[in-house]
């Protein structure tokens, strides 16, 4: 097993010959798009959802910087997936996106938030 040590060398590694390749075969790594995307990740990871705990029902929150594709899945407190939440589109701004449970028992479950490659995840706590 890799320690931690080994991962992040890996990982810098994987990072320095993805951004040689694009350097060689000419696509420019713009340090826009960079800023783009860390300004993305930091706004996303202040999505939740309210109110929290909930009884019938409960509201994914979070902001986009720029379009793009989102998904949001809702898992179990053992993993086991759901429902899918959320798939399509979505333009720049603040959304909500709506969890009405029916069946779901008491429990913990989260909400797995995908934009384009960033991945975010809450806790939410069902109380019948």
């Amino acid at each position: 097993m890799a320690s931690q040590r080994e991962i992040g060398t890996m990982m810098l590694s994987f990072l320095v010959i993805s951004m040689l390749a694009c350097v060689l075969s000419g696509v420019q790594v713009s340090d826009e798009a960079t800023r783009e995307r860390a300004e993305m990740a930091r706004t996303l990871a202040e999505a939740h959802n309210t109110p929290n705990p909930f009884n019938a029902s409960t509201s994914i929150q979070f902001k986009l910087t720029q379009r793009a594709y989102v998904v949001i899945d809702v898992y179990d407190v053992h993993g086991r997936w759901i429902l899918r939440l959320f798939d399509q589109y979505e333009d720049v701004g603040e959304h909500k996106v709506a969890w009405k449970t029916r069946t779901d028992p008491t429990g913990s479950y989260f909400f797995r938030l995908t934009v384009e490659d960033i991945v975010v995840t809450g806790k939410m706590c069902l109380i019948k």
